[in-house]
């Protein structure tokens, strides 16, 4: 059911790119698989994005961070924190953005070396440790 949403993202087809990603979560959620659940819900975070719905994206990103806990892997914590900074910048919610974006580098540092990290977590990340 994921992969059928992606293609139907892919192809421009929210709606029923929207109906196959519940479905994969309704059938994650069924089977006990909490890390998957994670994945599919970090799937609606990133098409919430695209559509510029912004508050959605936060309050996914926040449901998968909080549902899935320990059973994600830190690459897939730090997309959801870095994605959700990114929709509370969209949202011009300057308060909330920080706390996100640096949990994105902590959680990044882990699995990259922060000069990899995208141009904007750097960013944030040197103002928050107040380099700029």
């Amino acid at each position: 059911m994921a992969v059928a949403g992606i293609c139907a993202y892919d192809s421009d087809a929210h709606g029923l790119a929207q109906r196959y990603f519940h479905q994969a979560l309704r059938l994650a959620k069924s089977s006990g698989d909490k890390g998957f659940g994670g994945y599919v819900v970090a799937l609606l975070v990133n098409q919430s994005l695209h559509l510029a719905d912004y508050r959605q994206s936060v309050a996914f990103a926040q449901a998968a961070l909080r549902g899935a806990g320990d059973h994600i892997s830190p690459a897939l914590a730090a997309d959801l924190y870095a994605m959700q900074a990114k929709a509370y910048a969209c949202l011009g919610d300057a308060a909330h953005t920080p706390l996100p974006a640096m949990s994105a580098v902590t959680f990044r540092s882990g699995a990259a070396p922060a000069a990899m990290l995208p141009p904007t977590c750097r960013k944030v990340a040197e103002t928050c440790n107040g380099r700029t």
